[in-house]
């Protein structure tokens, strides 16, 4: 059995635009492993949800416990040893608090992703790049600026696939932020993801049917 890691923000945990959490058929990690064990005779993969509210790559936001993904994700590896990791986190990093730029946040990422292989070297890494944001509703000063960076991150994550030779997806593709809360998505965004991913993900873990 394959065993994939999703390591992400509010996002992967399934935050809806209204508040509320998703069940667990509505979140694309969940339907990512369904989709994925649809297309074999037997159950062999098994998707690990780890999603937080408010992780980030570079800073550990106050107040809220030990959100920073470089610090978590050590153990996650440690607990699971996935055989992919599926990645997409920055969206907090956006934040105007933090005071960071595209470049900054993608550092943040080739030091998650650098730690990560040094642990567990075999590990295959699939970075997924958030979808760009919006500033509006009750987020919009919270993420004052962060619509205009979070469009450089896409070319900014992809020149750290290459660095570190990882597959890269830009979610972008198929999803789309809210388009009245400006950062979290729909059911309909979340069935997307998992529906393009699949592909992906049977590719880089060379399953054979």
């Amino acid at each position: 059995m394959k065993k994939i890691i999703c390591f992400g923000d509010s996002n992967t945990f399934g935050i809806t635009p209204q508040g509320g959490r998703f069940n667990a058929n509505e979140r694309w990690p969940t339907l990512l492993e369904t989709l994925l064990n649809q297309t074999t005779t037997s159950k062999q993969f098994h998707v690990i949800e780890q999603g937080q509210p408010n992780r980030t790559l570079v800073h550990n936001p106050p107040f809220h416990g030990d959100k920073s993904g470089l610090r978590y994700f050590k153990n996650c590896l440690l607990d699971h040893q996935p055989d992919l990791a599926l990645i997409m986190l920055g969206t907090n990093d956006l934040k105007r608090k933090f005071c960071l730029d595209a470049s900054e946040i993608a550092s943040g990422l080739n030091a998650l992703i650098t730690a990560s292989l040094a642990l567990q070297p075999a590990l295959k890494v699939l970075i997924i790049c958030p979808p760009p944001i919006l500033e509006v509703g009750s987020y919009a000063q919270i993420y004052l600026g962060g619509a205009v960076k979070s469009l450089a991150l896409e070319s900014a994550y992809q020149a750290v696939a290459k660095e570190l030779n990882c597959a890269f997806f830009a979610a972008s593709s198929v999803v789309n932020s809210c388009p009245i809360e400006g950062i979290h998505w729909s059911a309909k965004q979340h069935t997307q993801l998992a529906q393009a991913l699949v592909k992906v993900v049977i590719e880089l873990c060379q399953h054979e049917f």
